[in-house]
Formats: structure tokens, sequence, C-alpha cells
């Protein structure tokens, strides 16, 4: 599966200043991730995804193994958008 969210680099590509908006709200954001990880066709590149998503320390490989794909992708569209509403640093997946 293609990945057209990320350069070659595995840096996530310009995502819509509403959908970072709309996925970086107080409170609990997983419907608007969804809708935008649906409307914008979001898919990260799997292996590399669960590989960062166990990085954060936030899920251990036993979690991450049992996601499915829109989970993975679902929830690195929800890491990205709030490191890009923080600040100008660009979101990698692979450093």
């Amino acid at each position: 599966m293609s990945a057209p969210w990320f350069d070659d680099r595995c840096m996530v590509r310009d995502l819509p200043a509403e959908c970072i908006s709309d996925c970086t709200h107080a409170g609990r954001c997983d419907d608007d991730v969804e809708y935008w990880r649906t409307k914008l066709d979001f898919h990260a590149p799997d292996e590399l995804a669960r590989k960062y998503i166990v990085s954060t320390g936030a899920w251990d490989s036993e979690e991450v193994a049992e996601m499915d794909a829109d989970k993975v992708d679902s929830i690195i569209l929800w890491l990205a958008t709030g490191q890009l509403k923080e600040g100008d640093d660009p979101f990698y997946l692979d450093s």
C-alpha cells in the first residue's frame, strides 16, 4: 500500500489546517480523527507506524500488534496533528 501522506523520508505531508484543529481540541478527539482519517484516505506505512507508536511509550508492542490498520492510522494522524499544532517541527515516522 502506498502512503501518499508521507514523503520519501516518512515525513507527514501538509495536512489541512482544519484537520489539525479538529483533531487536537480538548477532550476526546476520536470521532474527529476518524472523520479526517476517512476523508483524507490517510494511511501510514504500517511497519514504521507501529514501531513509532510503540516508541511513544503509551502502548506496548503487544497492544500495537493487536491493532487493525485503521486504528494504527488514526493514532498516527492524531499524533501528527498534535505535533504540528504545537510547533513548526515536521512529523517524521523514521528519525
